[in-house]
């Protein structure tokens, strides 16, 4: 009994495919490990690297030697289109200059004008649970100043 280990790209681990002489062909191992996988080989294609060589087995009737290991990915059976080029398609020169035209003043939302650094408005302390007696009338600008409910500043008067 020989067999041909192969995995796919996707997964960690090795399974095998067990067959019987020196070698096999590409199409009856394609075969065996959509068989084995439960594919159908209406939906996709195998596509076949020797994992050690990394090279691509491209000819259907090459003989694969056994106790070797592969690598197994599976394509579309029309094979992938690669993406074309994209190309800017002739413009009139109004276009074109409106273009390279700077702007003057690029639209901002409210929620990027509340995120700017050097704008941001300090945060108040408040005088919530300090009780009124405690409190003396302060200017606004006071170090150690607290906003109260009715919206006046005060500062306790520990450190009047």
């Amino acid at each position: 009994m020989s067999f041909i280990h192969y995995k796919f790209s996707s997964k960690l681990e090795y399974k095998t495919v067990t067959f019987s002489g020196l070698h096999i062909t590409l199409t009856e191992l394609k075969t065996q490990i959509m068989t084995k996988e439960r594919l159908k080989s209406r939906h996709c294609d195998l596509q076949i690297t020797d994992a050690q060589t990394l090279e691509d087995y491209l000819d259907e009737e090459v003989h694969i030697p056994r106790h070797s290991s592969v690598i197994v990915r599976r394509t579309p059976i029309g094979g992938v289109i690669p993406a074309g080029k994209t190309f800017i398609v002739d413009r009139s020169e109004t276009a074109v200059m409106e273009s390279f035209r700077p702007m003057d003043s690029s639209p901002m939302s409210l929620a990027q004008l509340t995120k700017t650094q050097d704008k941001e408005p300090k945060p108040v302390k408040t005088s919530k649970g300090v009780p009124q007696s405690f409190m003396v009338k302060a200017e606004p600008g006071t170090k150690g100043a607290m906003l109260t409910v009715t919206g006046e500043s005060v500062i306790p008067a520990i450190d009047a």
